[in-house]
């Protein structure tokens, strides 16, 4: 193994997966597993050396720094019953090896190049040249007779090379005593802390180009444009800045005309990685083709009316294929279109015919007593679990059986009553029973069973009910509290689970906080800078993102931030807000959005684009300023 990717794999239950790879003294091994967020406490990591003893373990990310050149053993498992989809990635960082006559610091660097180097030693004099594998060093500064500072030059290959110092006519030379390394990560903060160099690498994520290096953009630390740390990436998109002022957090602006811009704040970590998107010119590359679908059809058994009916009601079954995701339907997507599918059942050993994406699905139904075609009354719930669904052939005989009472009633305690804007803020709150890797069973309060596209179960707080749940431990169901006014924005989430018995009750909070933004000012022109504040609330967040949308005539985002969960105030740079201004037409309007996330394991130190997705988030807000002028 080396530094890889090994995406769609499945762990059985009681199963392991294990991946060799040989390290060096002193490489620095990363392991990333991505697969449910709720699923990691299932998951465990561990790295071991070739007798079988662990060196490092975890459940999603594990880094070990080999201490001796050998053969080491990743082993992937997962507890519970369940399958386990998941991704994983290795990140292998070489170091170099230890040379006890080298006296440079740091004796590792960037190919890129700019890498400031101390070199101590003896005898150094005004004209000493160092050369890093035959290629001279720039910006060399004799101190004293025993310390030099240099600037690594840029290097096509990756590995250990050789430093001569030359005084006058006397070389030495340390043996591969400076180790190249490549500081290109997956998008976002990587590597060891800061300490005097940051490696910055950016690539383009327009259509057509995704991936590839950005040459020209500019990097730019701070917000003064006359400062020193800046420079332009080069042809791999990379870009140096080493300097011994550059001691705590710092924050980079990335740009480049026609592109949009990059803020990342509170960088504490000696890589970084962005990617810049094209403004325009590429086009719409459209939508992706649509997957093949599969089909699964059975019939409904178990009609058992819970009272006699009444004029104008009947027994009627609804049949749904479980979610991927909680996104998948309401309060993040409409219900669906089912005109394809016989998914409205109203006899004894009906016949259904629903539509789903091939894998391992499962089926459930709710029946319920429908009035006058309007009202549907739930109450009790079957599943079928286990389908091998194809894309080549109709999954039959899947019969499904209603044997679940939905006739438990959870009292719930939430964050209130709040205002947002001066108005009374709502909650609504949604349930799902959680069938594993085969999906999400939504509650029939969320969504109408499929009729509505949010949910029943709603009001100020602080106590709500939720009824109709079934007879099971609440760690089987995943439960969101979504709170926000009489608008769409601003509006603030939180998942959560509750082992035990849901009629004692659950509590869903603290929510984070709503923000109100408070720069630019009603009315005021954008002048580079955002500032918000953020309300009081014991839940503290991990990260921020802004963006900056234009409207108009050529709508889309124009500058993204990524931030501390403490910030409250970004400011883009003089020359990055003259390039935005430039690219933006005639009568454009800006709007800014913000999200605030609390991300499970998160740390600001090693951040990826992955972590910035709702799919990775507990709990998030939204917030949107009103539209201001550029």
């Amino acid at each position: 193994m080396s530094t890889s990717r090994h995406p769609g794999l499945t762990l059985c239950p009681g199963d392991a997966d294990h991946f060799s790879i040989a390290l060096e003294r002193g490489d620095q091994l990363g392991v990333s597993v991505e697969a449910d967020a709720f699923a990691e406490p299932a998951f465990s990591t561990t790295v071991r050396d070739a007798s079988g003893t662990v060196l490092a373990s975890g459940r999603f990310r594990v880094t070990h720094v080999a201490t001796v050149t050998g053969t080491y053993t990743v082993r992937i498992s997962s507890q519970g019953s369940e399958s386990r989809s998941y991704d994983v990635g290795f990140f292998l960082s070489r170091g170099p090896p230890r040379n006890e006559d080298a006296a440079l610091e740091p004796n590792r660097g960037a190919i890129a190049g700019g890498t400031r180097v101390t070199i101590r030693g003896t005898g150094f004099v005004e004209g000493t040249t160092v050369t890093f594998g035959g290629h001279l060093a720039t910006d060399v500064q004799v101190h004293d007779g025993h310390t030099l500072t240099c600037r690594a030059p840029a290097s096509n290959t990756e590995g250990p090379v050789e430093v001569v110092l030359t005084r006058g006519a006397t070389p030495t030379t340390l043996p591969e005593s400076f180790t190249y390394f490549d500081p290109r990560g997956p998008g976002g903060l990587s590597g060891g802390p800061l300490t005097g160099t940051l490696n910055v690498t950016v690539l383009d994520t327009s259509s057509g180009a995704y991936g590839r290096p950005l040459a020209g953009a500019r990097v730019l630390l701070g917000t003064d444009p006359a400062t020193p740390l800046q420079g332009l990436t080069d042809a791999r998109g990379q870009l140096t800045l080493s300097d011994a002022r550059m001691v705590g957090a710092q924050v980079a602006t990335v740009f480049k005309p026609s592109y949009d811009v990059v803020t990342v704040a509170g960088i504490r970590a000696e890589n970084l990685t962005v990617f810049l998107r094209g403004l325009g010119g590429n086009g719409d590359p459209g939508n992706p083709p649509e997957p093949p679908r599969a089909v699964i059809s059975g019939r409904v058994r178990g009609f058992k009316p819970p009272r006699p009916l009444g004029p104008g009601e009947v027994l009627e079954a609804r049949v749904f294929v479980a979610w991927p995701s909680p996104a998948s339907g309401p309060p993040f997507a409409g219900p669906g279109d089912r005109r394809a599918d016989t998914w409205r059942v109203r006899e004894e050993g009906g016949t259904y015919r629903v539509h789903a994406q091939p894998g391992v699905r499962a089926v459930y139904t709710v029946l319920g007593v429908l009035k006058d075609e309007t009202d549907f009354e739930p109450y009790l719930l079957g599943f079928r679990r286990g389908i091998a669904a194809s894309a080549t052939r109709v999954t039959e005989g899947q019969d499904v059986v209603l044997d679940m009472h939905l006739d438990v009633t959870a009292p719930l305690t939430v964050d209130g009553p709040l205002s947002v804007a001066g108005q009374p803020a709502s909650h609504q709150v949604y349930a799902w029973l959680d069938l594993g890797a085969e999906g999400l069973v939504p509650h029939p309060h969320n969504w109408g069973t499929g009729t509505r596209f949010f949910s029943t179960v709603s009001g100020p707080g602080p106590t709500l009910d939720f009824p109709g749940l079934p007879r099971v431990d609440g760690a089987h169901l995943l439960f969101l509290d979504l709170l926000r006014g009489t608008t769409t924005y601003r509006q603030s989430l939180r998942y959560h689970r509750q082992p035990g018995d849901l009629g004692a009750g659950l509590t869903l909070g603290p929510l984070l906080p709503l923000p109100v933004f408070t720069e630019p000012a009603s009315g005021d022109r954008f002048a580079g800078a955002v500032a918000w504040s953020a309300g009081a609330s014991t839940a503290v967040p991990d990260v921020r993102q802004l963006t900056l949308t234009a409207l108009g005539e050529a709508p889309g985002i124009r500058w993204t931030a990524i931030l501390p969960g403490d910030e409250t105030r970004v400011t883009l740079p003089a020359p990055a807000l003259e390039v935005l201004r430039a690219g933006l037409p005639e009568g454009t309007r800006l709007r800014a959005d913000l999200s605030t996330a609390r991300v499970p394991r998160f740390d600001f130190a090693q951040w990826t684009y992955d972590t910035l997705s709702p799919a990775a988030w507990t709990a998030y807000v939204l917030g949107r300023s009103e539209v201001f002028d550029p």
